[in-house]
């Protein structure tokens, strides 16, 4: 995890707009309580979207139509308090204690049980103890149901603590992206030759080429002469300033294919990305941050800088919702499926670059959807990782793998897993059609 020490407001802000289309179809009110000189807490801020993504989409899910749903955070002494409540159905007594459970689904027709099966649940409860924090249900009677979390106030040194404890924690693998063959030239475009040789001594360790350009007028050209696989563009320069710059690489034919990433001091980001840039850093940032946003751009890029588009299908409402808000977060594009017959007919209709695949689905389950794709001309190429609420045989993974499947893995499993293996496959695939 990358915890980092920052307002939590912009980040709720950010949720509610991304889930409104969704509340709006039911006509339910998102509600935000959070003082805008809120003290900064340390966190991950991919981690905690994820949760407050999961809270809310659940709280809209069991909210009949004209209902709300409200996000409040307040001050304790050790302790930031979250708190999501919705005026849906509540939890029966007896299955609050288990709701968080990997897995779990409750019994009684007046609880939650509504599609899904927990999974968003017990992944959002690993996510708050890495962090420290810990998250547990308040029932409100008929006036619905709340989840609270919270998140401790930390030290520069606690920072660093709770980083090692989380790492250790979540035992996850690092990125496998692909290979540097396929995507190792960068061109810095920075007046400011000392930030400019900065960037390039931090590129050129993790092994990239680097070229620089002092100005607008040399990096259009360069870029041209260069070819570079991605392309770091400040803002303001003497010559030509970088929205300009950016506009005339995005309507040349030789590279508008190739990605932009915005470094600045201005916070234009809107501006950038309307202009069709890739991504957007701030400055001052950790050199890091470029790094990591290059190697995003690696994963999900093919021969012409496109995006990998990836079908999610699940049953589980929750997971679908998750997975395509990291995804999208990421930078890849997504579809959803939430049935067997639906991923069938998205997989042909979409042609997606990887399918995400919950092996037990309604209608058709996932042995039949990967054994009709693996039969089907169109879509017997796509490789597919298969998700399993229960632990695989050796026997059934060796079937699935016979069938056609590329990969079986166990839930919960995180966004950064899913990355590594589909960075894998991608790059397999790549192999085999060179060779």
């Amino acid at each position: 995890m990358d915890l980092k020490p920052a307002a939590l407001l912009p980040l709720i802000n950010e949720v509610v707009e991304f889930l409104s289309p969704l509340a709006r179809k039911k006509n339910i009110k998102l509600q935000v309580s959070c003082p805008e000189d809120f003290t900064k807490v340390a966190f991950d801020d991919d981690r905690i979207k994820q949760v407050l993504i999961n809270l809310m989409s659940n709280g809209i899910k069991f909210t009949p139509d004209g209902g709300s749903v409200s996000v409040q955070a307040c001050e304790k002494q050790d302790e930031v308090r979250i708190t999501v409540t919705d005026t849906g159905i509540g939890v029966a007594e007896e299955d609050a204690g288990r709701i968080f459970e990997k897995f779990q689904q409750l019994d009684s027709s007046s609880t939650r049980k509504e599609g899904g099966t927990g999974l968003g649940l017990a992944i959002t409860k690993s996510i708050i103890e890495a962090h420290g924090g810990s998250i547990w249900v308040e029932n409100r009677g008929e006036e619905g149901i709340s989840f609270v979390f919270t998140l401790p106030k930390r030290k520069k040194e606690a920072i660093l603590g709770a980083k090692a404890a989380a790492a250790a924690y979540e035992r996850e693998p690092a990125y496998e992206y692909l290979g540097k063959d396929e995507f190792n030239r960068i061109l810095v475009i920075e007046d400011d030759k000392d930030l400019s040789r900065v960037i390039k001594t931090h590129l050129e360790n993790e092994g990239y080429e680097v070229e620089v350009a002092n100005g607008g007028r040399e990096g259009i050209k360069k870029a041209v002469s260069f070819k570079p696989s991605a392309i770091t563009l400040d803002i303001l320069m003497r010559e030509i300033d970088g929205f300009t710059v950016a506009e005339i690489l995005t309507r040349n034919p030789e590279t508008k294919e190739i990605p932009i990433i915005m470094v600045s001091a201005l916070n234009e980001k809107k501006k950038g990305y309307s202009l069709g840039v890739a991504d957007f850093i701030t400055k001052p940032f950790e050199p890091q941050k470029l790094i990591n946003s290059i190697n995003r751009l690696k994963i999900h890029s093919r021969l012409y800088g496109e995006k990998l588009k990836i079908l999610i299908a699940d049953k589980d409402p929750d997971t679908v919702t998750v997975l395509t808000a990291a995804f999208s977060e990421k930078g890849f594009l997504t579809c959803q499926a939430y049935d067997g017959r639906e991923a069938v007919l998205l997989a042909v209709r979409e042609s997606p670059d990887v399918i995400i695949l919950e092996l037990m689905m309604p209608e058709m389950n996932g042995w039949e959807v990967v054994e009709f794709l693996k039969k089907d001309t169109r879509t017997s190429n796509i490789p597919i990782i298969v998700l399993s609420e229960k632990t695989i045989a050796k026997k059934k993974i060796e079937s699935l793998k016979l069938l056609g499947s590329g990969k079986c893995l166990n839930k919960p499993v995180s966004v950064k897993e899913l990355i590594t293996v589909i960075s894998r496959m991608i790059k397999s695939d790549r192999t085999k059609k060179r060779s």
